[in-house]
């Protein structure tokens, strides 16, 4: 997942030093102290603040400065006209709002974003972000008709991984991310065997996708389900791809602020790619076509948020999320996302699902080896109705391996700016998604075959897996959370793959529409190697790492 940049905790490289000498274990223990101070000021505080906060939420209260306000991270989204930061604010009053705006040219509402929300431009300190102002009653946020107030970040797709990215198990390393912190409790070694890597994977079809996952040992096909695609637009093929009349008339574009089948047209393709996915259907048959989606009756609700760079504002999101809601959507496939905590996002998707809305089908990411290796955003969000969901190559559960790229839990919450909301939450399932090669239309109404690999290449499985569950069993609309049980309990097991990675294990339509649960837990069915993965990971966690630490500085 081609992710936004994620704020780390700023550590000096570990220096190992010598243990037969009284000046050497003052050093290691100082040092150690001031690992500890660092780990647990991230998580504790962070969820103190959030608690009292008002209308700021936990990314801001994290960000505060005394003077300059909310420091702006790379993906803040800026205005032209007023070369301020963008922010989104949720207000009972927005007369008051536009009023607050006009008394000063550096200020601007810049546009509506839905149900009483504004984009609004002004600096931090106009906009109250800063310690200071809220000691002394001053900026936006202090005005009682202010809601709540969230940055407009980036979010980006889920960039698919290019074949020659992925290491073969030769080449493969530890990850370097966690080295420096084996002297202070980081004890476990990372065992490689069990995990998907380039040597490990062929190119598959989306009929040996659909049949890992149970979808053709089934006779429901999505009809009467719709699962809205909110990327970077959804194209169609008549005659080849068949998605055409699968498209609701209700698509939307939320970039250039235009609606129908035509509005959605992608010129970056990776809303195509995840839309045939799910509901592809060459020649209009029902029958094991190589090339046919999950759920091909499914109506798609093409929703455009992210643009031909594969990029997008959270205002956007959110909004379509509440669109989706609003235009009876059962299931959101989202294939986007960051590094940090979204919680106007997460907002919306709880708002949703509160409504019409069942599950929320959401990539884990791509970027384990790469910066932080837990769930991006919004797949960490902490609700009932959301599945995260990772990436695995194309084999029997029994003998599958998760992907070296796939992000994975448990979320220590410790560098997401979340406050610790994100804290423990992990992967759900998992699907393949190595070396897929679906049909893709392009705008041109022709289409190509194209062969990806990422957590977007497995959301889509997973979303077409949950509307074919909600059509066999319809007392499952809008009942999150039993919904979400059906397609965790029921997950075949990968003996390969640590709990961490996998979640449940492999999604299983025939499964969960069934409701054949499995008896054994994925924690259960680990073999040893898959153990001392899970073991690696959740000792590099911040609570393994806390627990380390006092360990070693008890000895």
């Amino acid at each position: 997942m081609a992710v936004s940049e994620n704020p780390r905790i700023a550590a000096e490289p570990a220096v190992h030093y010598r243990t037969n000498g009284a000046d050497s274990m003052t050093r290691t223990l100082t040092t150690a102290v001031v690992a500890l101070l660092m780990v647990t000021a991230v998580v504790a505080p962070a969820t103190a603040q959030a608690a009292d906060s008002g209308p700021l939420g936990p990314e801001i209260t994290a960000g505060q400065e005394w003077v300059r306000g909310f420091n702006i991270a790379d993906d803040g989204i800026m205005h032209g006209s007023t070369g301020e930061p963008t922010w989104i604010v949720n207000t009972d009053d927005p007369d008051a709002l536009s009023s607050w705006a006009n008394a000063s040219e550096s200020r601007a509402v810049v546009r509506s974003a839905g149900q009483n929300r504004s984009v609004v431009a002004a600096s931090p300190g106009e906009m109250g972000l800063t310690r200071l102002a809220a000691i002394f009653d001053n900026g936006l946020a202090t005005n009682s008709y202010v809601l709540s107030i969230a940055p407009n970040r980036d979010l980006t797709l889920a960039e698919p991984v290019s074949q020659s990215s992925i290491p073969t198990a030769e080449n493969a390393t530890a990850p370097e991310n966690w080295q420096s912190w084996r002297p202070f409790g980081l004890q476990s070694e990372y065992p490689d065997n069990g995990i998907a890597y380039r040597d490990s994977t062929n190119v598959t079809t989306m009929a040996q996708a659909r049949q890992t996952i149970g979808a053709d040992n089934v006779s429901e096909t999505g009809a009467g389900v719709t699962v809205a695609v909110i990327d970077t637009g959804v194209n169609h093929a008549n005659g080849t791809i068949g998605l055409k009349d699968n498209i609701s008339p209700e698509s939307k574009d939320f970039v250039d602020d235009e609606t129908g089948v035509e509005s959605v047209s992608d010129p970056q393709g990776h809303g195509s790619w995840v839309a045939s996915a799910v509901a592809s259907d060459p020649d209009d048959t029902v029958a094991d076509e190589t090339y046919e989606g999950v759920a091909p009756d499914a109506t798609i609700l093409g929703l455009r948020v992210l643009d031909e760079d594969g990029s997008g504002s959270t205002a956007d999101i959110a909004e379509a999320v509440r669109y989706a809601e609003s235009n009876d959507a059962d299931v959101l496939a989202m294939s986007l996302g960051s590094q940090r905590y979204t919680p106007e996002v997460a907002s919306a998707i709880r708002d949703a699902c509160a409504g019409n809305v069942t599950t929320v089908s959401v990539a884990a990411g791509n970027a384990r080896m790469q910066g932080s290796p837990y769930l991006a955003s919004p797949a960490d969000t902490p609700e009932d109705c959301v599945v995260s969901v990772a990436a695995s190559n194309t084999s029997d559960p029994d003998t599958a391996g998760v992907a070296s790229f796939s992000q994975l839990g448990s979320d220590p919450a410790t560098t997401d700016m979340s406050g610790g909301v994100t804290r423990g939450e992990g992967i759900d399932v998992t699907a393949p998604g190595m070396q897929v090669n679906a049909t893709v239309a392009r705008t041109d109404e022709t289409q190509r075959y194209q062969v990806l690999s990422g957590t977007s290449m497995a959301q889509p499985l997973v979303a077409g897996s949950a509307a074919q569950l909600l059509e066999a069993n319809s007392t499952l609309v809008n009942d999150s959370e039993q919904t979400k049980a059906r397609l965790t309990v029921t997950a075949r097991r990968m003996p390969q793959a640590a709990e961490v990675e996998a979640g449940h294990g492999m999604v299983a339509s025939d499964r969960a529409i069934a409701d054949n649960q499995t008896e054994q837990s994925q924690a259960d069915a680990m073999d040893e190697t898959a153990q001392r993965r899970d073991t690696f990971w959740r000792e590099a966690g911040s609570d393994g790492l806390v627990s380390g630490i006092l360990s070693r500085i008890e000895a």
